[in-house]
């Protein structure tokens, strides 16, 4: 299957080909996905700028890990404006925010077809 919103080729030779470990990585993830978004929208919306760079620097990790290469540019770009000035809040409405919600729907609904593929031993 062809992946478009993560590199699952490279997450499968990290894992030495393993079937059953490219499948725990990708069921760990869904869930964390779930929970970090949770934590992101959080923290923006109350305004803790230092939670909110401590979630998007976790974010940038795991996902460059996933090869999620557009999520993690758009990841990037709230980091960034979260380093140049640890005051400033990121507002909910936010066009990063918005084009990045929109990416990790579209990898989290890769990652279940991919799951599923796995699954299905195809």
């Amino acid at each position: 299957m062809i992946t478009k919103h993560f590199d699952a080729e490279a997450l499968s030779a990290d894992m030495f080909d393993s079937r059953t470990a490219l499948r725990s990585v990708l069921e760990t993830f869904s869930p964390w996905l779930v929970e970090v978004r949770a934590q992101l929208h959080a923290a923006i919306g109350t305004g803790e700028a230092e939670a909110l760079g401590r979630i998007v620097h976790r974010m940038r990790g795991a996902l460059a890990q996933l090869r999620a290469v557009r999520a993690v540019g758009l990841v990037r770009t709230l980091d960034a404006q979260c380093r140049q000035d640890s005051a400033l809040a990121i507002p909910p409405d936010h066009p990063a925010l918005a084009a990045l919600d929109a990416e990790l729907d579209a990898l989290a609904s890769e990652v279940t077809d991919y799951l599923a593929t796995l699954r299905d031993g195809a």
